[in-house]
C-alpha cells in the first residue's frame, strides 16, 4: 500500500488569503482524491471548485470565485496542474501535494 509522503508541506505563493484559499483548494482535491495512490492525478473543474467556494464563502459569486481561484492556483504550479480540455478548465494535483506529471 502506497502512502502520502510524510513531512512534506506544499509551500503556497501570494498573499496570506491566496495562500490560505490555495491549501483550502487543495484539502478539497485531497478529499476527493482520499483512496488514490500519492502520485495518482486528481482533476476538479474549476466550475466545481468555484462552486464550492461560493458556498462556503458567500461574499463573493462562483463567478468572482473562478476568476480568483483560476489566478491563485495557476501561481501556485507547485502544487496545481492547470488543463484546459473542451473548453473547461481543470486543476490537477495529486495527493501528496504536488503537481501531477505531464502525461505524454
Amino acid at each position: 500500500m502506497q502512502s502520502v509522503e510524510t513531512g512534506y508541506v506544499p509551500e503556497f505563493v501570494g498573499t496570506e488569503p491566496d495562500r490560505a484559499v490555495a491549501d483550502e483548494a487543495l484539502r478539497v482535491m485531497r478529499a476527493t482524491g482520499r483512496f488514490f495512490s500519492a502520485s495518482a492525478a486528481i482533476r476538479v473543474s474549476l466550475e466545481s471548485l468555484a462552486a464550492y467556494f461560493a458556498t462556503r464563502h458567500p461574499e463573493r459569486t462562483a463567478e468572482t470565485w473562478a476568476s480568483e481561484l483560476d489566478r491563485i492556483l495557476s501561481e501556485n504550479t507547485a502544487v496545481f496542474r492547470r488543463e484546459e480540455a473542451d473548453g473547461r478548465v481543470v486543476f490537477a494535483t495529486t495527493p501528496a501535494g504536488r503537481a501531477p506529471e505531464i502525461e505524454v
